[in-house]
């Protein structure tokens, strides 16, 4: 089975919710960013590198956390 793939971060554009996908070159370092709407199914198709011409890999990132309301960290 595939792994999940969840958006780096998520962007409030034009067309709607956007997530986007990061992606780098394995040989150059180079970094691509892709948006697609949240609503398209499917996996994101790895990007070919413009330098090196090969696939690029999936860059993976944590999103922020917020925390709401009261019962966390010891307040009350």
């Amino acid at each position: 089975a595939l792994p999940i793939c969840f958006p780096v971060t998520i962007q409030q554009g034009k067309r709607g919710v956007m997530p986007e996908y990061l992606y780098r070159c394995g040989a150059c370092s180079k970094t691509k960013t892709i948006y697609r709407h949240i609503y398209t199914d499917g996996e994101v198709d790895a990007p070919m590198c413009d330098n090196c011409l090969i696939p690029m890999t999936r860059d993976w990132g944590i999103g922020g956390v917020i925390f709401k309301g009261d019962g966390w960290a010891g307040k009350s």
